[in-house]
């Protein structure tokens, strides 16, 4: 098949504690096959047509301040590529990005309630992305910090963290 590209390690963008934790599970795994890493951000919402290259610009340097953040800088070594998708919901244009030679990375969402009847960017591309895909959760911290009511509960949970090395 010569329009299906090599394999890559597709990591979904957005900001969030979640993301950050795939991105580095993301180079970890890209640098483990020796491939190609893409870093992929979902532009939403109404731009003006005359100001998408700067929206473009903003989003990458979000994907690179979101490198240095995680990592310290891109790893040496590793063949980095960026795809922005406009006008997209970040589901299926992630699943619609991936091939069945590529591994789709993407941050698991926080639990909430009230939006229980709209799933998710990692269940739609769990369910739909025609690659494997790694669904990987928040940083344990968060969690704790999330679900504390008060700071003697919030001292109490990280006195029972356990920090593993």
């Amino acid at each position: 098949m010569a329009g299906v590209p090599g394999p890559r390690v597709i990591v979904g963008m957005d900001n969030s504690y979640g993301s950050l934790a795939a991105l580095r599970f993301g180079v970890a795994e890209a640098a483990r096959r020796g491939c190609e890493l893409m870093l992929a951000h979902a532009v939403q919402g109404l731009v003006p047509h005359n100001s998408w290259p700067a929206e473009r610009e903003r989003a990458r340097a979000r994907m690179n301040a979101n490198l240095y953040q995680s990592l310290g800088g891109p790893p040496p070594g590793l063949r980095i590529c960026y795809a922005i998708l406009e006008y997209i919901e970040p589901g299926p244009g992630l699943a619609g990005l991936a091939t069945p030679n590529d591994l789709l990375v993407v941050g698991k969402r926080p639990s909430r309630r009230h939006l229980w009847w709209r799933p998710g960017t990692d269940t739609y591309c769990a369910r739909h992305a025609p690659c494997p895909v790694v669904v990987v959760p928040p940083p344990a911290l968060l969690d704790l910090v999330r679900t504390a009511r008060r700071r003697r509960d919030l001292r109490r949970s990280l006195d029972q963290l356990t920090v593993t090395t």
